[in-house]
């Protein structure tokens, strides 16, 4: 079993709305257990979200299904966008709008490798 620790901040929900970790706050501590396993086989993710399983070099992959979904700020910021594109909602497209501009300064404020 592995364990990371990480900063926690903040959801998005099937709208496209950012909810932080806590009204009082823009960050929770939070940690992560996993499996490792080491293997050559990847998920490559497509333009359009499919996924194709492909062989590549020998590295470390968690195991299994995760209780939970979890992104760096970085990869948040592309799934709003393509999520975004995709609807014809004008809702959904000035939530992800927000999501984005809030996300942007996350990213400034803590790096793009900090989980969202």
């Amino acid at each position: 079993m592995e364990r990371k620790w990480t900063d926690f901040r903040g959801s998005i929900d099937s709208g496209l709305c950012y909810k932080p970790a806590m009204p009082t706050s823009d960050v929770i501590p939070a940690i992560l257990d996993y499996s490792l396993v080491f293997t050559n086989r990847h998920i490559d993710i497509e333009e359009g979200g499919a996924t194709r399983e492909v062989l590549g070099t020998w590295g470390w992959k968690i195991e299994g299904p995760q209780s939970e979904r979890w992104a760096t700020v970085e990869k948040a910021i592309i799934y709003v966008r393509e999520m975004r594109d995709k609807s014809d909602d004008p809702a959904v497209k000035k939530n992800a709008n927000r999501t984005i501009a809030i996300l942007k300064r996350l990213e400034h404020r803590c790096g793009s490798g900090s989980a969202c």
